[in-house]
């Protein structure tokens, strides 16, 4: 590296250089660069608030005062800060100040100097990403430029190069900015031809084509480069400092790092003004040390020192104290960047720290403190809380016992206010939800036991755009269903979202209408044939979002029933004409998503993308009054998108350049107005940075999410060779960290992940926590075991878990205040019970019904359980939801291919054709496309032909229904029996005979027989055919015998409404023909068949677990009346029910 590229790494021009001595205090008003020192923020702004007292000499008395501040919630904090010092009484009011970010500072002053009108340099990075996407074009050819475009992707029908083109211009662009802030030498020599690196040594092969590109995006921006702009700036501040429109006195409150651009410009503008630089940092005592070893070993005139193994001031090893050492690279490399600078140092203020150990950890940390020898670490005393280390589990559960904790030291001191505790968290995006969720929930019902932690108020601070504004998060939607395929479930959860909502007329409980809608028209995925062509797709219509509303609106008009269509459309069945409003709506907001998804389908202008994204918005939204800032935010993100200085001819950006750019925009960013409102804050780790509070808390500190983890950039020329005060993610979290334990005032708090939520196991501690503990442990000591462990509390994986509500060593009060998991902890410790079954004993009993439909009776046949709790309380067997599969049916499951066949069975058993049967199931959509679905059909068919073959009926031989009423005595049965053919009754059935199949047909038989005794009546029932399950052929029944066993059954039936009847019905089967073979009662219990069906029968069914309940011991616990106990030698109530109903249909049917 040559020596003048290496002094021109960190360029300072040598007309600018003041010659007042580091440490002298001169006058007030006198210009330099003086810098203040603090431990914490509150410090600093006594500080500054002691230099607003005094005036500028001469100035005049309307000119503002300007303090730069990092972040809004620092600015925030610090004009209340200001207007309680500076006020009678703390009554004072923060005016005449501005608060602008260094940044904008600086670059308002270098327009100023350079006397330029564009309120944006050029060479922005927000207007260098257009330029950078027409060189993209431009270059494109160019063999150098090869990896790129192979990185950038391939080109559409329009020639324009789809995939990462904005992405990468945007990330390229922010690398061009941070080169020209960092190393303006390296800038000058890609402007000369040159390749210079982060070094001054060439540039590494595979970075070879960045200096090109940037002479590519040089030639085509019509301003001076970033070096030469930076230099003119400079000279016009130190020869013109007029131009410039601030102050003769401004201040730069709280930074941690200042890039080199900015010093040099602080440098000048320190030649005409007074700069005032207010820095925490966290000892002075360090400070010192490392002054005293830059005196003797002074950092280069150009600032520019490789990062790495180094000893003096840029070693760790120069600081003592290990928080100092491990976690404070950023103020150390600060602090040797300034040193480059003539600067004047106005001392340190300290702060008196408790006794606590959080104060002695503070203590050492500011006199940076070596460790000491165990013997001589203060005892931990007892009761000290100070610091606070909670392990717990995933997220959900840390937001829990961070609402106990906060509840804690709230009810501990009553003067602990909401707005003296701050929640920082490095992933605030994925805690946020749970957080809204855990608290603010309070309600107004006293009789509910609300979580008092529902009752705090919570602001946070930081989260993305999208996330606060509904219709931002709707407009991202719409943009991804450009590019996705656009599932059922999508646009389902579109039609309910409240701006649509209230768009279509959809009411809330539309929403599982709407689901039983999409999901019998056959909806899976893609508006339409054409959407699924960007999948290869186009040539399959099945399924789409058009084919199933065309299914429904057609259903509007017209029945299913003998399987008519209008073209390639078949009719929903189903369809209410009470519905024919939803089903428009539907249809409207499908027709209008369509356009929206078609206008942001194709590459355009970000101007165009604009005018569709606010005319897909407009098109699928309405808003209440209440709401309609949300309109006129998302107007306003869009408008500043639109606003973007664009390069000429605007270049076209893809779908996928458009929803990153979008992205970009709606990203989080910390605002003024949501901090220190007098609630309870949380936000990011960076935007409350040293600002103390009472109690700082710490969320989500775990392993591998802090620090924040990241691959360095391949890209990046800098991090090849790094330099002493570049930016690096790990140090600035490590920082961050330090900044947090020095600003709490009273307690810190860090509630971590310590153990996995699925194994229990325990996860380690992030790195920079466990420096902390480490700390902690070489503070001071305990009488057994480190202080590290005596600050921890391991919690339990549930809120409910006794250990949560109980006290013991170490701990006077129970760790929750959750008044409902205390209930669940109680329970848990509490003797165990058996389920509860319903009390029958007094509940009354019922009359028979005189009248009973054979619907009713087969249905309590089929689940005696489920009548009894339908008939005697109101209630339905809940049914397990199953989760809707948005995948086209390309490989039916047996559930899927049994109904297909069920409705083709029925239609041919109906006399339709198979060409009309096999159109119906094609439109339908239930059956995968083309071949797949001709060959699953063809199956379907064959199986069929066996049915009915085995069953030996014509299908154009049509079924009558036969009306029956029979009276029984005391009761009549009545019923209309379907599928007769002569004197037979036929069930054919697309599945295997099971139990309940054969009770059905001989219940048919039965009432035939009885009601219509002049008719030698038969029954056949045929399912698939297999050797498991055969074709039922049933003989006559003679009128009188049929008659008795209805009366049996009716009977039975009877007395079921006042005791549930323990009657499975496949173990019911089982269990009777067992004892049909000639096997005793306990022989046949123990047989294998009767095992597997009380399997089947009883797993998983609340009902019978309710009302019996899931074991075979369960089953035959009620005892046989001692008729039933005479008349078929069992002792259990279930064996006599059993061989009443089944002894009859089996003796029936062994007499073939």
């Amino acid at each position: 590296m040559t020596q003048q590229l290496q002094d021109g790494l960190f360029a300072v021009d040598e007309a600018v250089t003041a010659t007042t001595p580091c440490g002298a205090s001169p006058p007030g008003g006198v210009p330099g660069l003086v810098v203040h020192r603090a431990v914490r923020g509150d410090l600093l702004a006594d500080g500054l608030a002691d230099l607003l007292r005094h005036p500028v000499e001469g100035a005049d008395p309307f000119e503002r005062e300007v303090v730069c501040v990092p972040t809004p919630g620092v600015e925030r904090w610090l004009a209340q800060s200001l207007a309680e010092r500076l006020g009678e009484a703390g009554e004072g009011v923060c005016a005449g100040i501005e608060f602008p970010t260094l940044g904008r500072l600086l670059d308002r002053s270098v327009r100023e100097a350079l006397q330029e009108a564009a309120e944006l340099d050029a060479w922005h990075p927000r207007r260098l990403v257009w330029a950078l996407l027409s060189a993209f074009d431009e270059v494109a050819g160019e063999g150098w430029f090869a990896p790129v475009a192979d990185h950038l992707g391939t080109e559409d029908d329009t020639g324009a190069r789809t995939g990462r083109r904005w992405a990468t211009a945007r990330r390229l662009a922010r690398l061009f900015a941070a080169y020209a802030a960092e190393r303006p030498a390296m800038l000058d020599s890609w402007a000369a031809g040159g390749d210079a690196g982060s070094d001054g040594s060439p540039v590494e092969t595979d970075l070879a084509w960045q200096p090109r590109l940037w002479r590519a995006v040089a030639a085509r921006v019509d301003a001076p480069a970033p070096p030469a702009r930076l230099e003119a700036a400079r000279a016009a501040l130190r020869d013109h400092p007029e131009r410039s429109t601030l102050p003769r006195r401004l201040s730069v409150f709280g930074p941690t790092r200042i890039d080199r651009r900015q010093l040099l410009l602080l440098e000048v503008l320190a030649l005409h003004r007074e700069v005032h630089l207010w820095l925490p940092h966290t000892s002075p005592t360090l400070w010192g040390r490392v002054a005293e070893q830059l005196a003797g070993e002074p950092m280069p005139p150009a600032g520019a020192v490789p990062r790495g193994p180094a000893t003096g001031p840029l070693s760790p090893g120069g600081a003592r104290h290990r928080l100092n050492q491990r976690l404070g690279r950023d103020q150390r490399e600060l602090q040797l960047l300034l040193s480059t600078l003539p600067t004047r140092d106005a001392g340190s203020r300290e702060p008196r720290l408790p006794t606590t150990l959080l104060g002695r950890l503070q203590a050492d940390v500011v006199a940076d403190r070596a460790p000491r020898p165990p013997a001589e670490r203060p005892l931990l005393a007892a009761g000290d809380t100070s610091v606070q280390v909670h392990s717990s589990h995933g997220p959900d559960r840390q937001v829990e016992v961070l609402r106990d904790v906060l509840l804690a030291l709230l009810a501990e001191d009553p003067t602990l206010e909401p707005r003296d505790i701050v929640v920082m968290c490095p992933d605030i995006e994925t805690f946020a939800p749970l957080i809204q969720a855990s608290f603010g929930l309070a309600v107004d019902d006293e009789e509910v036991a609300a979580h008092p932690g529902h009752r705090l108020r919570v602001r946070l601070a930081d989260r993305s755009l999208r996330q606060v504004n509904p219709v931002l998060e709707l407009l991202v939607r719409l943009l991804d269903l450009a590019r996705s395929r656009a599932e059922a479930a999508d646009l389902v959860d579109l039609a309910v979202t409240p701006a649509v909502a209230r768009r279509f007329g959809f009411r809330p409980d539309d929403q599982p209408r709407l689901a039983e809608l999409v999901e019998q028209s056959g909806i899976r995925w893609g508006m339409d044939h054409l959407h699924r062509a960007q999948f290869g797709m186009a040539a399959f219509p099945q399924n789409t979002w058009a084919a199933g509303l065309q299914r429904m609106l057609l259903g509007v008009a017209m029945s299913e029933d003998g399987q008519p269509s209008i073209g390639t459309v078949l009719p929903l069945d189903g369809v209410d004409s009470s519905e024919v409003e939803l089903v428009g709506h539907l249809a409207e907001l499908v027709s209008r998503v369509r356009a929206a998804v078609s206008s942001f389908s194709r590459p355009q202008t970000v101007v165009e993308w604009v005018q569709a994204s606010r005319a897909a918005l407009e098109s699928v939204t309405a808003v209440g009054p209440d709401e309609q800032w949300q309109l006129t935010h998302a107007f306003a993100q869009l408008a500043d998108l639109a606003g973007e200085d664009v390069a000429e001819p605007a270049p076209l950006l893809s779908p996928a350049d458009f929803r990153a750019m979008l992205a970009d925009e709606l990203r989080g960013r910390p605002t003024r107005g949501n901090f220190r409102t007098g609630s309870l804050t949380m936000c990011t780790m960076s935007p409350m940075r040293s600002v103390p509070h009472r109690v700082v808390c710490l969320l989500g500190l775990d392993d591998g999410v802090f620090p924040r983890r990241g691959a360095v950039d391949g890209d990046d020329v800098l991090a090849r060779a790094p330099m002493v005060g570049d930016r690096d993610r790990l140090s600035e979290d490590r920082q961050l960290l330090l900044d947090a334990v020095m600003a709490a005032r009273e307690t810190l708090v860090v509630v971590h992940s310590g153990a996995d939520p699925r194994t229990n196991d325990r996860r380690p501690d992030a790195v920079p926590l466990r420096e902390l503990l480490d700390a902690l442990d070489e503070t001071a000591r305990t009488r057994s075991g480190p202080v590290s462990e005596a600050v921890r509390t391991r919690h339990p994986l549930q809120p409910f878990a006794p250990a949560n509500f109980t006290v013991g060593p170490g701990r006077e009060e129970p760790l929750s205040f959750d008044a409902v998991a205390l209930d669940g902890a109680r329970a848990a410790v509490g003797p165990r019970r058996p389920r509860p079954r319903l009390e029958l004993a007094e509940l009354p009993a019922v009359a028979p019904p005189a009248d009973v439909e054979l619907v009713e009776l087969k249905r309590f046949l089929a689940h005696p359980a489920q009548a009894f709790l339908r008939a005697r309380f109101g209630l339905a067997a809940r049914r397990d939801e199953d989760e809707r599969d948005d995948e086209m049916p390309i490989s039916p499951g047996p559930l899927q291919r049994w109904a297909v066949g069920n409705r083709v069975l029925a239609g041919a058993l109906q006399g339709r054709s198979w060409h009309r049967l096999r159109q119906a199931e094609l439109l339908r959509g239930e059956v995968p496309p083309g071949p797949l679905g001709e060959l699953l059909l063809e199956d379907v068919r064959q199986q069929i032909d066996a049915i009915v073959g085995a069953a030996g009926v014509r299908p154009d031989e049509l079924p009558e229904t036969v009306e029956a009423h029979v009276d029984l005595g005391e009761q009549t049965l009545t019923g209309a029996v379907g599928g007769v053919r002569g004197e037979t009754v036929t069930s054919l059935r697309f599945s295997r005979l099971g139990p309940r199949y054969q009770l059905e047909a001989w219940l048919d038989l039965l009432l035939l027989s009885a009601a219509h005794p002049g008719t030698s009546w038969r029954a056949l029932a045929v399912g698939k055919v297999d050797r498991w399950s055969q074709p039922l052929r049933l003989e006559p029944v003679a009128p009188e015998r049929a008659r008795q066993l209805l009366r049996q059954l009716l009977r039975i039936h009877g007395d079921a409404l006042t005791r549930p009847a323990p009657l499975p019905v496949a173990t019911a089967e089982a269990y009777a023909r067992a004892r049909a073979a000639g096997q005793q009662d306990e022989e046949a219990l123990a047989q294998r068949s009767v095992e597997s069906a009380l399997r089947r029968d009883l797993e998983g069914d609340e009902a019978w677990a309710t009302l019996v309940g899931t074991t075979l011991a369960d089953l035959t616990a009620e005892p046989a009346d001692p008729a039933q106990r005479e008349a078929f030698g069992v002792r259990h109530r279930f064996g006599a029910l059993a061989l009443t109903v089944w002894g009859p249909l089996l003796e029936h049917r062994g007499r073939r």
